[in-house]
């Protein structure tokens, strides 16, 4: 029986942190119409990962849990205190560890506490509940994205001159040892999958360099190992919907990093093409059920910042770094 009280108290702990994390996903997507404006793309990713990696793992604390300089944190408003024992660190809307039978305590916004009981049978119903949808989420990840590679690879492998043609120094470096790229008929969108790159082979000769370019650029950014842990968070915290917010929103903003990093590479001429490129396969199917892969989508969005874009100055990048701690810091403590 004890056995089954310690799985009961890790599920708890993962629950935890699911609500930790999408309190501050439903934050930053609140204030999202703000941060665009101040905060760059790469930065904005960064923030996410630091959000991400905090709500994995636990005894990971935010800069302002050590740090109190401002007055007020999102976890003062909410009024939600911290867990004092059991294996969770952080605040705790339910209880933090599962003792046997009896009557608990969730904590709900402002405070305020909810009774509830809890038997062996009904969390032994909801561990399983939990694993089973898990593993069937897991199961069809890797499925859906072993489908997705031998599609691909179905298709022909990019001669090294066309690749090297991308230009970037990343390319380069990326392009050493076996095949990067391949073109395929039929694909929902070009994407990277697991550090591989694979092509719509309708897409024009002379759009295919800066397709290809973008997707090395997702490569070089470590973007590939990222979505891989993410895709860690949905299957732990599959049944929290902030948490799917979260990411939709993170890889939006990984895009826009490597839009933004791509520009940078471009000529002026060449960036024009880009935006054309971009309203034309914006329209590419997202791949939600294959989250390991990074599709060509959110077309308007990323057009619309490409319109708009700027080379950075060293003051826009010290003013987002400055607002972004400022989001760190009111983000608060533990998770």
């Amino acid at each position: 029986m004890d056995q089954l009280y310690i799985w009961i108290s890790i599920l708890l702990m993962y629950f935890n942190r699911s609500l930790c994390a999408g309190v501050m996903a439903a934050l930053l997507c609140l204030l999202r119409p703000l941060v665009v404006r101040v905060i760059t793309p790469q930065q904005r990713s960064f923030l996410w990962y630091i959000l991400w990696v905090a709500s994995l793992l636990g005894g990971i604390y935010f800069a302002a849990s050590a740090f109190q300089i401002l007055p007020v944190t999102v976890w003062d408003l909410l009024n939600v205190p911290p867990a004092e024992h059991g294996l969770h660190r952080g605040p705790a809307f339910l209880p933090a560890a599962y003792e046997g039978p009896g009557t608990y305590f969730l904590t709900l916004p402002g405070g305020s506490q909810v009774p509830v009981a809890l038997t062996d049978g009904l969390c032994a119903a909801l561990l399983l509940i939990y694993l089973a949808v898990a593993a069937a989420l897991a199961w069809r990840m890797l499925r859906q994205t072993a489908r997705l590679r031998r599609l691909g690879q179905a298709g022909v492998p990019l001669e090294r001159r066309e690749m090297e043609a991308a230009g970037s120094k990343e390319a380069e470096e990326i392009l050493i040892g076996e095949t990067k790229a391949w073109t395929a008929p039929g694909l929902p969108a070009s994407f990277v999958l697991s550090g591989k790159v694979y092509l719509q082979a309708e897409l024009p000769q002379g759009r295919r360099a800066l397709v290809l370019r973008h997707e090395f650029n997702h490569i070089a950014l470590r973007h590939t190992l990222i979505k891989a842990y993410l895709c860690i968070h949905l299957v732990l915290f599959w049944w929290n919907p902030l948490v799917w917010l979260g990411y939709r929103y993170t890889c939006l903003d990984m895009e826009l990093s490597c839009d933004a990093k791509t520009m940078e590479q471009l000529s002026p001429e060449e960036r024009r093409e880009y935006a054309r490129t971009l309203t034309e396969l914006g329209s590419g199917e997202r791949l939600w059920d294959v989250p390991l892969a990074f599709g060509e989508s959110d077309g308007a969005k990323r057009v619309k910042a490409i319109v708009n874009w700027k080379p950075l100055t060293w003051q826009r990048r010290l003013l987002g770094l400055a607002a972004a701690a400022l989001l760190l810091l009111f983000l608060g403590g533990p998770v």
